[in-house]
């Protein structure tokens, strides 16, 4: 029965108060868009700030042994997960004490990046580092070449075995000293993974990410090892913050209280003008057997329906179009607005607004009805 009468309440006031109700409206609305806005925004920049104490963007794993053969395919399928968000994959293995290093990229198949070239550009900038020949290109690694780039001096253009694999020195980099004399840079040989043996044996990867690592990276990588290589792989903790230590459910409960408080007082003012307005049709109710509580249930019903519909309204406006804007904008991650988040929003935004309007309708039905029916008549 309130419903009903608080709904009819709402379609006379449509058609008396247009101007007033709309404005009761549009005012929920841009509150519950802005509170939308206002979290993202804080959520996103209180992550970057939370970033800036974490210096690594890369997830580690040692072995021990353990040969790449194992590696192939339970790497392959980790970064089919990550290979939106990765950079590129350093690989670290030995033969007979030697040192091997392999650099790749992914992204549906292995290849080269521009990382790893830039990387060895900064290498060769190293006071009295001298280069000779090439260094591995993209052709080199997308179709497995038996090529090597030599950091210890094995001359350019002779030949390398590692793993009953041969392989051509197609460049190297020296360290020329101060008696003029050439000594390896490093004790180290570049080849590419693609074309590495499967007898090598494997000691670490290393994925490096374009952006911080999330939680969900760093448990694609360790449960993927653990479950290949178990006790024979330790995957280096991550101080990586876990969703819920991203997104602030206090500050989401501040920004909405601060807001829906804000709203609250508004819709007091403009409904308190239209119940100004409807004093005679109290009356008529308290005529009819309505109590002072009953009055004060229909018009707070009727708050409450406005309410849920403008918060619906802000919600679908939001989540289907702004969203998409301020996720771009701000290079926001899509999970600062999950469930808990819009739970969270709405409760307090509806909360505030209920408490506050219903101080305000205590007040507004704290005369009697008699005297309020008198009052209608001499207005």
């Amino acid at each position: 029965m309130i419903v009903k009468i608080a709904w009819k309440n709402i379609k006379n006031s449509m058609m008396e108060h247009r101007r007033i109700y709309l404005l009761m409206l549009f005012s929920q609305l841009i509150a519950v868009i802005s509170i939308f806005s206002v979290v993202g925004i804080y959520c996103s920049y209180s992550a970057k700030m939370q970033e800036l104490d974490i210096e690594s963007y890369s997830l580690s794993a040692y072995f021990t042994d353990s040969q790449i053969k194992n590696l192939r395919e339970c790497l392959t399928e980790i970064l089919e997960t990550e290979q939106e968000r990765l950079d590129y994959v350093f690989i670290a293995g030995s033969w007979q004490e030697q040192v091997i290093s392999m650099y790749t990229s992914y992204d549906g198949k292995y290849h080269s990046s521009s990382t790893i070239w830039n990387s060895h550009q900064k290498f060769l900038e190293a006071p009295n580092i001298e280069e000779e020949g090439r260094f591995l290109t993209e052709e080199d690694v997308t179709n497995g070449k038996k090529v090597l780039y030599s950091q210890r001096g094995d001359p350019v253009g002779s030949k390398v075995e590692i793993a009953g694999v041969e392989y051509e020195v197609i460049g190297r980099s020296m360290q020329h000293m101060a008696d003029g004399t050439d000594a390896p840079a490093v004790d180290d040989v570049i080849i590419p993974y693609t074309a590495c043996s499967d007898q090598v044996k494997v000691f670490a990867v290393i994925l490096n990410f374009r952006e911080l690592p999330r939680q969900a990276d760093y448990t694609v990588f360790k449960d993927g090892l653990e479950a290949a290589f178990g006790d024979k792989v330790e995957v280096e903790e991550f101080d990586i913050l876990d969703e819920d230590t991203r997104i602030s459910l206090r500050s989401v409960i501040v920004v909405s209280l601060m807001i829906g408080v804000i709203s609250a007082l508004n819709v007091c003012l403009l409904y308190g003008y239209i119940i100004g307005r409807r004093k005679k049709q109290m009356a008529i109710y308290g005529i009819l057997g309505a109590t002072n509580r009953i009055c004060l249930a229909i018009q707070e019903m009727e708050i409450l329906l406005v309410s849920v519909g403008a918060e619906l309204a802000g919600f679908l406006i939001f989540r289907f179009v702004l969203q998409k804007v301020l996720v771009f904008v701000y290079e926001m991650e899509g999970a600062i607005y999950g469930q808990k988040t819009y739970l969270a929003i709405f409760f307090v935004y509806f909360a505030c607004v209920l408490a506050i309007t219903f101080v305000m309708l205590l007040f507004a039905n704290r005369e009697k009805l008699t005297d309020r029916l008198r009052r209608a008549q001499s207005d």
